[in-house]
């Protein structure tokens, strides 16, 4: 147990940097449910799934891409970041104009009178938290993530500031909340962006770059689609099936669910790098796959033992009254496919190491109707809670599957090592 325990420790600096963000984001949803009125916050619950989407997709495309290519020929790093960076600001000046449309035609053809006349001001994420994110990127190609942490705290702290002051005067709104944390974002990005102006304006964009970008990070697109759209389905089909007191129920316990993937993001940032040099030894990569599930597991058990005890009273302290018994319910029924994310988590990044990322769009295709039609089905019959109870069986059906589906195609297996662990240590026991 020490020796897991000590493992642990590998995400602290990772983990700090998640739980900054983890805390702005409770005391921000505190403050945005405790003043949005329930229309205003079901539609912002629309909002957010959108553009996490959006974001998702965005540094998705060329996060995993970006990191091969630095780690692998670090003597053209410069050149392989401005390239990145033009990629980067085309996709993200593309994306912003589709988020536009789809609000405007959500507007228009919506029933329950969702509003999103702030959708513009997304400009200010797009580009303020845009380009922090991207200096993320490339700190974490180097295992910096204490400048990550760091970057992260500065924002958080500048954007807190911002919103007390906001809270105040009675400014909270959509639109100050996307305007605060887009300048926010910027301040801190200014810094990176005045120390290496020279060296970026001084490197080349080198269209072999931009091409294996585009080339890994189409892969890439589909998967973070469908992904997000699984994550975010839930809520796109309650909106048709509910009133906006359900669906803001339910954004309020998968939100503070969403909590308990702060370890699996922690692990992504410290695994990936670890996992993309172990590559080519099979003993080192399951070694660095069996820290990888464990310290998830380590994390995410006793949160969600505690979450599921302490529903009620996390519900109102984050929420009111209002929602503590619908919330706790739906919270309790949700966090039950907590336990298996790590499994689907790490496949997702040793797929991307072994360059089979159309194996993971493979699966997240299957996974993605499979979310959907269940969801559909339990949401029209049971409400919130049938699409609770959907969401956790799809999880665990998608994620044990698509563990067959990878043995079979390339036969490598994420269980294998774990259970080969175990297996030897009773062995030991016995003897």
């Amino acid at each position: 147990m020490k020796k897991i325990i000590n493992k642990a420790s590998i995400l602290t600096t990772a983990l700090s940097n998640q739980f900054i963000v983890l805390t702005f984001n409770i005391v921000l949803f505190i403050v945005i449910a405790k003043s949005f009125s329930t229309t205003v916050l079901a539609s912002w619950a629309i909002f957010q799934s959108v553009t996490s989407i959006i974001d998702m997709i965005k540094t998705g495309f060329i996060q995993n891409s970006v990191i091969n290519q630095i780690k692998s020929e670090p003597d053209r790093k410069y050149n392989i970041i401005k390239s990145a960076f033009g990629v980067y600001s085309l996709i993200s000046l593309i994306l912003l104009i589709i988020t536009l449309v789809i609000f405007s035609v959500i507007t228009k053809i919506n029933n329950n009178n969702y509003e999103f006349d702030y959708a513009v001001y997304y400009v200010f994420s797009i580009i303020g938290v845009g380009i922090l994110q991207f200096i993320n990127i490339i700190k974490q190609s180097s295992e910096k993530h204490s400048v990550i942490a760091k970057n992260n705290l500065i924002w958080v702290l500048i954007s807190f500031i911002i919103i007390v002051i906001l809270y105040k005067f009675n400014g909270i709104n959509p639109k100050s909340i996307l305007i605060t944390t887009g300048i926010s974002a910027l301040i801190v990005s200014s810094y990176y962006i005045i120390k290496y102006f020279k060296k970026i304006t001084s490197a080349n964009v080198e269209m072999d770059v931009c091409y294996k970008i585009v080339e890994f990070g189409k892969y890439v697109f589909g998967t973070n689609l469908f992904s997000m759209l699984i994550n975010k389905s839930d809520i796109f089909i309650l909106s048709i099936y509910s009133q906006p007191s359900s669906l803001a129920a339910y954004h309020i316990a998968i939100r503070i669910a969403n909590y308990l993937e702060i370890p699996l993001n922690a692990a992504a940032q410290v695994f990936y790098p670890k996992l993309h040099n172990a590559f080519n030894d099979k003993k080192t990569l399951d070694k660095v796959i069996i820290d990888s599930l464990l310290i998830q597991w380590i994390y995410i058990l006793p949160a969600a033992l505690i979450l599921f005890v302490f529903s009620e009273n996390i519900i109102e302290l984050l929420s009111g009254t209002n929602y503590i018994t619908e919330s706790s319910l739906l919270l309790r029924i949700i966090i039950l496919a907590s336990f298996v994310k790590p499994v689907g988590r790490t496949m997702g990044i040793v797929l991307d190491i072994t360059n089979r990322p159309d194996l993971n769009l493979k699966i997240l295709m299957i996974s993605g109707l499979l979310f959907i039609s269940l969801e559909m089905y339990f949401a029209k019959n049971y409400n919130s809670t049938g699409i609770a109870i959907a969401y956790v069986i799809a999880s665990w059906v998608s994620i044990v599957t698509a563990q067959i589906f990878i043995n079979n195609k390339i036969k490598f297996s994420i269980i294998n090592p774990v259970y080969n662990l175990l297996l030897n240590k009773l062995k030991n026991r016995t003897i």
